[in-house]
């Protein structure tokens, strides 16, 4: 007898199993947008693209700047040859971000971002390999100033646009 009372309050009905999905449902659509804001700039992927180039174009001039306003040039380029390298640097950047946080996410969590800086840093050298005669850091110091600099400050302006795109779509930020 006790069988069967126990049977009954565990079966639920088909209504209550579809109330249970369409909240499991919005629940997960949330934390997609969650996830995908706190290492997006989008939650649309190729708006998301269009964003980090345009980052990744103002941030690198503004270094460029700076350290030249400095007395510190750092690279030689022509303009063709830096719109190639940072349209180039912010594809490969965000291929090989995904894939790193897919597979790696504890060890960038856990490193503060100093796997992410050392990223910078390969793929600005692999693309002063490629585009060397029209595009190149001055020597090894340089890359590392300008890949730092260029992190930090892009850092600070990701956040931004994070925390934009945070209010305009119901996504409160954790204190």
């Amino acid at each position: 007898m006790k069988k069967d009372d126990n049977e009954k309050k565990d079966d639920l009905t088909q209504e209550e199993i579809q109330d249970l999905l369409d909240e499991l449902k919005k629940s997960s659509r949330g934390n997609k947008k969650l996830f995908a804001l706190a290492f997006l700039l989008h939650p649309k992927f190729v708006y998301h693209i269009i964003l980090s180039l345009s980052v990744n174009l103002i941030m690198a001039a503004v270094v460029m700047g700076f350290l030249a306003f400095l007395g510190y040039p750092v690279i030689y380029f022509d303009i063709v040859a830096f719109l190639v390298a940072i349209i180039l640097y912010t594809l490969v950047e965000n291929f090989l971000k995904i894939i790193l946080y897919r597979y790696f996410l504890k060890y960038f969590i856990i490193s503060f971002g100093l796997l992410s800086l050392i990223l910078n840093i390969i793929i600005f050298w692999s693309l002063e390999f490629f585009l060397k005669p029209n595009f190149y850091f001055y020597d090894f110091s340089s890359l590392i100033m300008f890949a730092t600099i260029f992190s930090i400050l892009r850092f600070i302006l990701a956040n931004y646009i994070k925390s934009f795109f945070m209010s305009t779509t119901n996504i409160r930020r954790i204190p």
